[in-house]
C-alpha cells in the first residue's frame, strides 16, 4: 500500500493534488502539529480494504484453501417462535 504523510496545511493548500494521489491508490495521511489526525484513503469495498490493511500488518492471513462450512441443521420445535416469546417478555417487563 503506497501511502504519504502531509499536513493539514498542505492538504489543504494542494487539495487537488493530493485527491489525484488518491485516485491513483496511495493513502494520504494528515497531520496536525506532528500528531496523526486523519487518512484520505481510496474508494472501493470497505471490507476488502480493512481486510488488507491487517493483512498488511500481519494481525490477519487468508487461510491456505477455502472453508467449507457444514450444511446447517433443520431443528423442529414445538410451541411459539422464539421471537414471539422474547416479544412477551418484554411486555411483561414493562
Amino acid at each position: 500500500m503506497k501511502t504519504r504523510s502531509v499536513t493539514a496545511t498542505e492538504l489543504k493548500n494542494r487539495l487537488g493534488t493530493y485527491l489525484e494521489e488518491v485516485r491513483g491508490g496511495k493513502t494520504i495521511i494528515v497531520t496536525d502539529r506532528g500528531r496523526r489526525i486523519g487518512r484520505l484513503i481510496p474508494e472501493g469495498d470497505p471490507d476488502e480494504a480493512v481486510l488488507q490493511r491487517l493483512m498488511a500488518s500481519d494481525l490477519v492471513k487468508r487461510p491456505p484453501q477455502e472453508i467449507r462450512l457444514p450444511r446447517p441443521i433443520r431443528v423442529r420445535s414445538r410451541g411459539k417462535p422464539l421471537s414471539q416469546i422474547i416479544v412477551e417478555q418484554r411486555e411483561r417487563s414493562r
